[in-house]
């Protein structure tokens, strides 16, 4: 397996079906988001984008390795690769141009806090993230999700609210 498959696991498993407000994941940090693509007006004013970023990779030994020099057709041993992942959510939050109803300046926190609800619910729903033959698990240690949180933002027309969902990812492969 290689880095590009677990990257493609991981947003394959969280693009479908849909999570509440967060209209695309991508499988890297892009370098460029079109605005159109947070889906604010469709949304009621508030929205999200989900990227992958894969922080750190290691491997250890989990089994003895055949001895040198290989015999062909001699079994291999196995080593545990594990990744961190990191799920960066950028949120906005349309602040609201109508003052005839007041609105709480805490109310942009609700859809932030349901989208954040939602990809841990789809982490916890499947330890291998859909594809067994890349993700031996996911989200399985110790402090197995971690949400990291910005405080806020504001801009003249939007919250801006950037978080980190974080979790360890183990594949084992033949070496």
């Amino acid at each position: 397996m290689s880095s590009a498959d677990v990257r493609a696991a991981v947003t394959d498993f969280l693009q479908s079906p849909a999570l509440p407000g967060l209209s695309q994941w991508f499988k890297s940090p892009p370098w460029f988001v079109d605005g159109d693509t947070w889906n604010l007006a469709d949304q009621l004013g508030s929205g999200s984008v989900g990227m992958v970023h894969l922080t750190e990779k290691s491997e250890s030994r989990i089994t003895m390795p055949a001895m040198q020099p290989l015999q062909p057709g001699a079994p291999i041993g196995q080593k545990a690769v594990r990744y961190k992942v990191g799920l960066v959510v950028l949120y906005q939050y349309l602040l609201p141009s109508s003052t005839l109803t007041p609105v709480p300046s805490d109310d942009y926190v609700g859809q932030l806090d349901e989208t954040l609800d939602a990809i841990e619910d789809r982490l916890r729903s499947d330890p291998n993230l859909g594809n067994a033959d890349v993700v031996f698990q996911a989200g399985q240690d110790q402090n197995d999700i971690t949400i990291h949180r910005d405080l806020p933002r504001r801009t003249t027309a939007k919250v801006l609210a950037w978080t980190v969902v974080e979790f360890a990812l183990t594949e084992i492969i033949n070496a």
